[in-house]
């Protein structure tokens, strides 16, 4: 039997790793996808100088798919715990 899964990143703007509804809501939509076969991945994209906010956009003018994939090093578990949710 092949088991067929799409890999999905989420990625919020840089200063979403400050903000807890950000980071359950990330949860939230990753479990969603899992349940429906996904592989899902967190990126936390890193702020410019002088603590710039960067959105994806912005990041992928600068920076290649490859650095992207690169910062995807958080899976969201199918099943969470309870203490982890943030």
């Amino acid at each position: 039997m092949i088991e067929l899964c799409r890999q999905v990143l989420i990625a919020f703007d840089s200063d979403a790793i400050r903000n807890a509804s950000v980071k359950l809501a990330s949860r939230r939509l990753g479990e969603f996808l899992i349940k429906r076969g996904a592989k899902a991945y967190r990126v936390w994209l890193p702020e410019e100088a002088g603590n710039q906010k960067v959105g994806l956009a912005d990041y992928l003018c600068i920076h290649s798919i490859k650095e992207l994939r690169a910062l995807a090093r958080e899976e969201i578990p199918a099943k969470p715990d309870v203490g982890t949710l943030l």
